[in-house]
């Protein structure tokens, strides 16, 4: 059924067509907290098998199996990301001379 925005209803839950999260009926978009792995990838905007990989080597959570089902909670997901980007401040970047330092442009 659609409302008076355009929006389609399920349930008591409004979907808006431009944002795709699902609505209360009082207009206040609900966020994700737990997504599944193809969603847990596009956050980090890599593929999911790169992010099956990152799970692999432990750089992601491992996520919670319930039933059928595997999701990550977005907040792990995050977490491991502020983790991974600490770690990757620790190493030094400047690994010597740049070879454009000197090209004639």
């Amino acid at each position: 059924m659609k409302s008076e925005l355009g929006d389609v209803v399920r349930k008591g839950v409004r979907v808006n067509s431009v944002n795709t999260l699902p609505r209360f009926d009082g207009g206040t978009p609900l966020h994700k907290f737990a997504v599944c792995r193809k969603e847990a990838a596009a956050l980090l905007d890599i593929s999911p098998a790169t992010f099956d990989e990152w799970v692999r080597r432990g750089w992601m959570p491992r996520g919670v199996k319930i039933g059928g089902l595997r999701r990550w909670d977005t907040a792990e997901v995050r977490a491991s990301w502020l983790n991974l980007m600490e770690q990757n401040m620790d190493v030094k970047e400047d690994d010597g001379e740049n070879p454009f330092d000197y090209a004639v442009g």
